[in-house]
């Protein structure tokens, strides 16, 4: 099971002093920080990953929400978490493969799914076979020597988008099928139109009733933003920057909220990973807060910015704007 680790430790598990500019910009791609929400479905992904043989019939897993809310995020931790590796027997070596991830195909008929599972599963001869079930007979043991014990079909959401009624029914026909006989749980992940595929289908939809949503960050409560600034406050721990930015401050995670929306792509991509990048450029201490407004400036709208500039108070800036001063000087005497 995973909690949010301890703040106060997080700073203290990576000295950067003797680490290179580039090896810290490599420190951000690696960066996952999750949300309570997100915390709590990769426990309850971990429970039935752990207890599937228990089951009658293998659980089916949903996990919905729009687009940059972190599902990919959430794919890449299993990634991460249950790499493949490679296991002596004593025939051969077999490469172990505990997650079996596949983005859907745009339109994907079950054959051309089955295709692309056995190419991310490594098989050499995944082109090979006429039709889907001599395909999927060979996905399944793949899958068997392979030892999967979780399987996970991205962008669910492109069974429907282009393809007819017909071929929709055929892949979900086909992931009903795939269920089954593997006894493996499956992970469905995509836009919140995927419910409605599932539910537009009775056995799939009694089958796959672990549902999860994974919605943008708000700020409306108080304990939204008790969320949200906890979030923040365990980033700046983990940014490699020699200070902190202060990220959970009131006033800058309002900027943050309201420039991003919410959505933790955003957040990350278009402010917090390309600040990062320049203060470790210019050997400053910390995301200033002028960086920060200068960024924000060309995201959002002029009325939306004016809006934003005016939550920041001229003692505010002032403050931050000494503190920058502080550091530059700390630098300079380096």
């Amino acid at each position: 099971m995973r909690d949010f680790p301890e703040i106060q430790e997080l700073r203290t598990s990576v000295n950067l002093d003797n680490i290179s500019n580039n090896k810290k910009k490599e420190m951000l791609r690696d960066l996952y920080i999750y949300s309570p929400t997100v915390t709590n479905i990769i426990n309850a992904i971990d429970e039935i990953m752990e207890n599937a043989s228990s089951y009658p019939e293998a659980p089916g897993l949903v996990v919905y929400g729009r687009s940059g809310v972190g599902k990919s995020l959430l794919c890449k931790t299993y990634l991460n978490n249950f790499p493949r590796y490679q296991s002596e027997t004593d025939e051969a070596f077999q490469t172990i493969v505990p997650v079996l991830r596949t983005t859907m195909p745009e339109a994907a008929r079950a054959k051309s799914l089955v295709t692309e599972m056995l190419r991310k599963i490594c098989d050499p001869f995944y082109m090979n076979g006429r039709n889907t079930i001599t395909k999927t007979g060979r996905l399944l043991d793949n899958i068997k020597d392979c030892q999967v014990k979780l399987i996970i079909l991205d962008e669910f959401q492109h069974v429907y988008e282009r393809g007819s009624t017909r071929i929709t029914q055929e892949v979900t026909d086909w992931v009903k099928d795939l269920l089954d006989e593997s006894h493996i749980p499956i992970l469905l992940t995509g836009l919140p139109t995927v419910e409605s595929i599932i539910d537009s289908d009775e056995q799939l939809k009694t089958r796959f009733k672990n549902r999860y949503e994974i919605s943008p960050f708000n700020y409306n409560t108080k304990e939204d933003q008790v969320a949200f600034l906890t979030f923040l406050e365990i980033l700046d721990m983990k940014l490699p920057l020699p200070k902190k930015s202060n990220l959970s401050d009131p006033k800058i995670a309002y900027i943050l909220f309201e420039a991003s929306g919410g959505i933790l792509r955003i957040l990350m991509m278009q402010i917090i990973i390309p600040l990062t990048i320049q203060a470790i450029d210019k050997s400053h201490q910390r995301i200033g807060i002028e960086e920060l407004l200068s960024k924000v400036s060309k995201i959002v709208d002029h009325n939306k910015f004016d809006t934003i500039k005016k939550i920041v108070s001229t003692e505010f800036t002032k403050q931050h704007k000494t503190v920058k001063q502080l550091d530059s000087k700390k630098t300079a005497c380096k």
